[in-house]
């Protein structure tokens, strides 16, 4: 009798947990997963991609849906439109943007968030509109780089711009930081300031020609990674080692030319943590965003750790 009733017991226990399992696996099916999908352009671009591996890697980690699609070029607004008209129509529960042009597309934005799909934009702080953003303060980042020259000489600096002619508005508003700050000291000169297109090998070029104009610098100042790197490349196929430069980054090229002497200092932007920021953010509740703290890298810092956890990030 008293062997029945324990195996009764373990009868009504597994009963039980029967029942909770089901409850529980009812739960599980009967959520719904959201959908994010993340918008960009220049699919093959630094930028692009370590900003889809945030983006993907977040997703993952909370259970979201992720796709993301691009335009050929930051021109193709067009493009671009379709795809939020797509997204919309397919009904994502979030939309990360980073925009061709934000103020183009804000009608079709602010439609999205009509119908409850909440909407990121990633880009420059000054970007973000009305929207929820996670992005990076350019403005401050280009203030930074005139005072590490200004904190680092106590002579009159001479420096040439090196600007992107089609670059974005996060390039825009290091160089207005940049000139900002510069024209608040007396110790930095820009001498010139040359408007060029996005592109290393015409970045190299112009470098090279600069150079061969018997120009006198201290310092080669860049706001978009290709041209960084570029205006890298010149100065080694001219064999320049007396001026250096200052300026924004991504690429692992970049950091090769840290090492190598070339540039001095470098705003490393911090793309992966970006797009990462971005998942969290959609779904978070609230009604802002996050900005994410570039980080400075010079050849004395650049392989310590809390660096090359930064530079090197590897998910």
């Amino acid at each position: 009798m008293q062997i029945s009733n324990k195996i009764l017991l373990a009868l009504i226990i597994i009963v039980m947990l029967l029942c909770v399992l089901a409850i529980a696996t009812n739960f599980v099916i009967g959520q719904k997963q959201e959908k994010v999908i993340l918008i960009g352009y220049a699919k093959y671009s630094e930028r692009w991609k370590q900003i889809r591996n945030g983006a993907e890697v977040a997703a993952k980690r909370n259970g979201y849906d992720f796709e993301s699609v691009t335009c050929d070029s930051r021109r193709d607004i067009e493009k671009q439109q379709k795809l939020i008209d797509d997204a919309i129509e397919k009904e994502f529960d979030a939309i990360i943007l980073l925009p061709t042009d934000i103020y183009q597309l804000e009608e079709r934005l602010v439609e999205a968030r009509k119908k409850g799909i909440e909407v990121v934009v990633v880009g420059d702080v000054e970007e973000k509109v009305n929207f929820k953003y996670s992005s990076m303060d350019y403005y401050k980042a280009g203030r930074d780089m005139a005072r590490f020259i200004d904190e680092n000489t106590d002579d009159l600096t001479t420096v040439f711009c090196l600007v992107s002619r089609d670059g974005s508005k996060d390039a825009t508003s290091a160089y207005d930081g940049f000139k900002e700050h510069a024209e608040s000291t007396d110790k930095i000169s820009i001498a010139t300031r040359t408007t060029i297109q996005t592109d290393v090998n015409i970045a190299m070029a112009t470098m090279k020609d600069f150079l061969e104009e018997d120009n006198m610098v201290d310092y080669i100042i860049t706001f978009e990674d290709d041209l960084t790197v570029g205006a890298g490349m010149g100065l080694f196929e001219a064999k320049e080692n007396k001026i250096k430069i200052v300026g924004i980054g991504s690429s692992s090229d970049a950091i090769v030319q840290i090492d190598k002497g070339y540039i001095d200092y470098l705003i490393y932007e911090n793309y992966y943590s970006i797009g990462y920021n971005a998942i969290l953010c959609a779904f978070d509740g609230s009604s802002f965003g996050f900005e994410t703290q570039m980080i400075s890298v010079t050849k004395d810092n650049m392989f310590k750790k809390e660096v090359q956890n930064v530079i090197f990030t590897i998910d």
